[in-house]
């Protein structure tokens, strides 16, 4: 019974270290425990907080970084104490150990000089005999040095995988008490409804979309990061993106607004729909999303006509048809603002039609993933259903498998 507790002392050590290794210093990797803690973590939390008022929630969630991060931290820890206690314990059937005065026997005595030689302080009544129980100790104390200085990399990973977000959050965020749409952070950059600078905003935001993408590869933990503030989060910085790119790309007749070509628009949509292929594999666990066929030419000026004489909504009509359109006329306010969405409703309908077709597959997934990641990461914003985004097609959504 000895060996079984030493050869499990040594799987328990192997699979701490290797998980360490993996998860703070490989790039894009799983990780052997890990992740499934943070997992767990985020979980039962997620299931306390969403039965709080309101304000409590809030002051709860701001507790989650540092829940997910401890809950990591102590796992790699108790791993590597564990493991070599297990194998003290073992040690001491064949009298490899020896303990005199007070010091506790048995398991307990092994894991109290465990933790004695993992802190590098030792124990003065517990001493091995054996010179290879004496080299396991030397080497339980050097390990502690190295697996803290890899809890040091994770941390500073953590940290930075935040700031990556609060840089990408306020890319998008809403100045003002004015136009709640994301589209209201591309003010600054249509005076007049005259592009300017845009293409320096794309690229820019491009250039933190990257960097928050490689953090979240790099350290899975800043996934499930909250602040309490709906504008610094996940969903509103990943949604906002999305809806930004699809109005831009999709939005405006081609011919007459050439910045639906800017090189930075298409290379902020690579970026994009990689962080949403990775987190949607990886993190949601959905499978892939047929598109939906789209509706025929006539039926989608039916439904235009339909969506665009009401203002609430209109039985019969494709919610998607009715994203679209709300997209459309969101943009043409961004673009003519003396002229509310007369540059929507103007478009030739042949047009709009061929760029609803374009548009569709991108619009379905930014359905399914807002709603998914807003579910997931439990995304409330005051104002509104958290299974609902400006230009996101709930109703689909909802329809759409989703994480439990």
């Amino acid at each position: 019974m000895d060996v079984v507790w030493i050869v499990l002392g040594i799987v328990i050590i192997l699979i701490a270290i290797v998980d360490t290794f993996i998860s703070v210093l490989n790039y894009n990797e799983r990780g052997l425990v890990v992740n499934h803690v943070a997992r767990a973590t985020w979980v039962i939390v997620r299931t306390v907080t969403r039965r709080l008022p309101r304000r409590w929630r809030q002051l709860a969630l701001r507790q989650v970084t540092g829940l997910v991060t401890v809950s990591v931290i102590l796992t790699w820890l108790s791993g590597v104490i564990l493991g070599y206690a297990l194998i003290y314990y073992g040690a001491m059937g064949w009298g490899a150990i020896d303990i005199r005065g007070g010091a506790p026997e048995g398991f307990w005595g092994a894991l109290y000089m465990s933790i004695g030689q993992f802190s590098t302080v030792g124990v003065e009544d517990i001493s091995a005999v054996h010179p290879v129980i004496d080299f396991l100790t030397v080497l339980e104390s050097l390990s502690s040095v190295v697996l803290l200085s890899m809890i040091v990399a994770f941390l500073l990973n953590v940290f930075s995988g935040i700031q990556m977000l609060r840089s990408l959050s306020a890319d998008v965020s809403r100045p003002g008490e004015g136009d709640a749409t994301p589209l209201a952070a591309l003010y600054p950059f249509f005076p007049n409804g005259e592009p300017s600078d845009v293409e320096r905003y794309l690229t820019n935001t491009w250039g933190d979309m990257n960097l928050y993408g490689d953090v979240l590869r790099q350290t899975r933990t800043t996934y499930f990061f909250q602040s309490g503030d709906e504008q610094f989060s996940a969903p509103f910085a990943l949604g906002s993106i999305g809806q930004i790119v699809g109005a831009l790309r999709w939005g405006l007749p081609v011919g007459e607004y050439p910045v639906s070509r800017l090189p930075g628009l298409f290379r902020l949509e690579e970026s994009l729909a990689a962080a949403r292929r990775w987190i949607t594999t990886e993190m949601l666990r959905l499978p892939p999303l047929v598109p939906p066929t789209p509706v025929s030419s006539a039926e989608f000026a039916r439904q235009l006509g339909a969506v665009r004489s009401s203002p609430d909504d209109v039985p019969g009509v494709d919610p998607l048809v009715a994203e679209f359109d709300h997209m459309c006329r969101a943009v043409a306010r961004l673009v003519s603002p003396t002229q509310d969405d007369a540059v929507a409703r103007s478009a030739d309908p042949a047009e709009a039609y061929e760029r609803y077709v374009q548009w569709l597959p991108f619009g379905a997934v930014s359905a399914r993933f807002d709603a998914a990641l807003s579910r997931d990461l439990d995304y409330q914003p005051e104002d509104r259903d958290p299974t609902s985004l400006p230009f996101t097609a709930a109703g689909v959504a909802r329809s759409l498998p989703m994480p439990s």
